[in-house]
C-alpha cells in the first residue's frame, strides 16, 4: 500500500492560513460559505490549522456525530481492536475511533484527502494510531482486516438533500447496497454505515438480511436532523445501553420501552426508530 508522508500546507487547495485556521475566499468560493460557518461543528480543533479540500467541507462528518459513534462503539464492541473507515476523506471519523481503538485504517483514493486526513490527525495526536492507504477500497478491501468496518462513501455532493428519499444503490457514486455486502463478506459483517438523512429504512433493513436486524439512528445537531447512522452485527445496541437519560425520560414519559427499536429486514413496513436528539 502506497503511503503519502508530505504534511499539506494550509494554503492547500481552495484555502488559505489566517490567524491560524483557515478561511475561504469568499468571491471564488461563494457556495461554502455555509459550511465555513459551521467549521467550528465539524473540528473543535479548528483553528489550529484544519485542512479540506473543497469537497470536504461538505462531507466531512460534523465532529460531536463522529465522537458519538466512536463512543458507543467503543461501549458495545469492547472486544474490537480494528476499525476500518473505508472513505476517510479529511479524517473526522478515523480520528474519533483512534481515539478510542486501539487501531484504524484509514482507506481513500484521494491523495489529497488522505494528506488532509494525516495533518488533521496530527493536530488531534492520534496520527501513529491510524495506518494510511492510498487505493481503491473495492480494489484492496480482500487484503484488509478489521473488526468493524465504517463506510461513509460519496453521496454524490449536497443536491441528494433535493430528494424525498435517497437510493442507496443508484444515487450515490458507488452502489451502495453492493458495496456493504462485499464489506461483509470480505472483511466484517459488524459495519456502520453512515448515509444521508433521506435514505429508504427499508433498504437499510434488507441490508441486514432475512431475519435479521439492524438499527437506525437519526443524528441530530440542534434543531436538525443532519445524517443516518446504519448499524449492524455487533454495533447495534440491542439493550438501550447508550440511551442518553434525556432519551430515556422520553421513553419514559411517553409509556414507551426504553431499548431503541430496531428493524427487521424480513418487515417491509418502516421499523426503525430515530435516537432522541444529540445536541453540541
Amino acid at each position: 500500500f502506497s503511503e503519502s508522508k508530505s504534511i499539506p500546507p494550509c494554503t492547500l487547495r481552495y484555502q488559505r492560513r489566517v490567524h491560524g485556521g483557515i478561511d475561504l475566499d469568499s468571491e471564488k468560493y461563494p457556495k461554502l460559505q455555509k459550511y465555513f460557518a459551521q467549521r467550528y461543528r465539524f473540528w473543535s480543533k479548528y483553528d489550529q490549522g484544519i485542512a479540506m479540500d473543497e469537497e470536504s467541507w461538505y462531507s466531512v462528518t460534523p465532529e460531536s456525530i463522529a465522537e458519538h459513534i466512536a463512543i458507543r462503539t467503543r461501549k458495545l464492541f469492547p472486544q474490537a481492536d480494528v476499525v476500518l473507515d473505508a472513505f476517510t476523506g479529511p479524517g473526522g471519523n478515523a480520528i474519533q475511533f483512534a481515539k478510542h481503538f486501539k487501531r484504524v485504517i484509514a482507506v481513500d483514493l484521494d491523495p489529497v484527502k488522505l494528506e488532509c486526513s494525516q495533518h488533521n490527525a496530527r493536530i488531534y495526536d492520534v496520527y501513529d494510531k491510524i495506518e494510511w492507504i492510498n487505493a481503491d477500497y473495492f480494489k484492496v478491501m480482500h487484503r484488509l482486516k478489521a473488526d468493524i468496518a465504517f463506510l461513509s462513501p460519496p453521496w454524490g455532493g449536497p443536491q441528494y438533500s433535493h430528494f424525498s428519499f435517497f437510493d442507496i444503490k443508484n444515487m450515490m457514486q458507488h452502489d451502495g447496497l453492493q458495496l456493504f455486502h462485499l464489506t461483509s463478506k470480505h472483511i466484517t459483517p459488524h459495519i456502520i454505515y453512515f448515509l444521508p438523512r433521506n435514505i429508504l429504512p427499508e433498504q437499510a433493513a434488507l441490508l441486514a438480511g432475512i431475519g435479521q436486524v439492524c438499527e437506525v439512528e437519526h443524528n441530530w445537531i440542534y434543531d436538525k436532523v443532519k445524517s443516518c447512522t446504519c448499524y449492524y452485527g455487533n454495533t447495534i445496541d440491542y439493550f438501550g445501553q447508550c440511551t442518553s437519560p434525556l432519551e430515556q425520560q422520553i421513553n419514559i414519559s411517553s409509556g414507551r420501552n426504553k431499548n431503541p427499536r430496531k428493524s427487521k429486514s424480513s418487515a417491509p413496513k418502516k421499523k426503525a426508530k430515530g435516537r432522541a436528539k444529540k445536541k453540541t
